[in-house]
């Protein structure tokens, strides 16, 4: 199934770098796009790679080795935004939402809504 040399980077990229959205692996692997669209079609079809979508970009994963949750998680620290929050929150334990407000300069809905999706 991954008799192909091209198939089997990108696998190997994936499996590597799991939530990565086609032009981020595109432009990492020195693949074309729409050379890399058509393996993963492939990949997908055999069910070797699933996708999620984050509401912007559709995010690839090794089907057997990432979980649901994992994906979830992945998906969220790969956002830069949640990540410096989460980064943050870990640091300091002990915080504020208009802590949060002040140190990323966002809305109060913004931090409420990065944070219940972090929770």
């Amino acid at each position: 199934m991954l008799e192909l040399e091209t198939r089997r980077k990108i696998y190997k990229f994936i499996e590597k770098n799991p939530g990565l959205h086609l032009r981020e692996i595109s432009r990492c692997t020195n693949i074309a796009k729409s050379t890399l669209t058509y393996h993963i079609n492939h990949l997908k079809k055999i069910e070797l790679l699933t996708e999620t979508n984050n509401g912007q970009y559709k995010l690839y994963y090794i089907s057997e080795k990432v979980g649901r949750e994992e994906k979830e998680l992945i998906k969220i620290l790969r956002n830069k935004v949640f990540r410096r929050i989460y980064l943050y929150m870990n640091y300091y334990m002990v915080f504020s939402q208009e802590e949060i407000q002040k140190e990323f300069n966002i809305s109060k809905t913004a931090v409420c809504n990065h944070i219940t999706k972090l929770l």
